[in-house]
């Protein structure tokens, strides 16, 4: 069945925008672009290229980071970061001084800066962030952990785990 195109931006406002809007949370699109369009003010709007996506989910952040990588043909890893020859890195995108050790595995996830995934640990379907330490043989899928975490050698994190910032598990 085909899809419905969808729309997604950047809205600029100006002060003057601002203030005919209600205070409080709201939508532009619910309550200041039927005031403009009715007043008959000038409204602008550019097309922008490149992919725009929702990423109001981990999983939606992980499906997003996938495409931009499949782009790319190959994972992203930034320097300095130190791989093993032993370990293997597909389909992921491996921030700055990270550390994967020997006999690791780190599949379709992404790694922010300073992460170290211990010996023979594997991260699959997975976002870690900020200095994480993975101890050896750990066994991450489909989790989100925070932050400055610990996870314990030998640790398995089903999928949907969720591992609070400087949490040890």
């Amino acid at each position: 069945r085909p899809q419905t195109p969808s729309m997604a931006g950047c809205v600029h406002l100006d002060q003057g925008c601002m203030a005919e809007m209600a205070p409080g949370p709201g939508r532009v699109d619910d309550t200041l672009s039927p005031t403009l369009g009715g007043s008959g003010a000038v409204v602008a709007g550019d097309v922008a290229g490149g992919i725009w996506a929702d990423i109001g989910t981990p999983q939606r952040y992980l499906d997003l980071n996938a495409a931009l990588i499949a782009e790319r043909g190959d994972s992203a890893i930034e320097t300095p970061s130190h791989i093993s020859p032993s370990a293997v890195v597909t389909g992921s995108s491996v921030g700055a001084r990270c550390r994967i050790d020997t006999r690791a595995t780190v599949r379709d996830s992404i790694l922010w800066e300073n992460v170290w995934v211990g010996v023979g640990a594997t991260v699959t379907n997975s976002a870690i962030a900020d200095s994480v330490l993975i101890g050896d043989g750990a066994v991450i899928e489909g989790a989100v952990i925070g932050a400055g975490a610990t996870i314990s050698a030998r640790s398995r994190l089903l999928p949907g785990s969720r591992i609070d910032n400087a949490q040890t598990v």
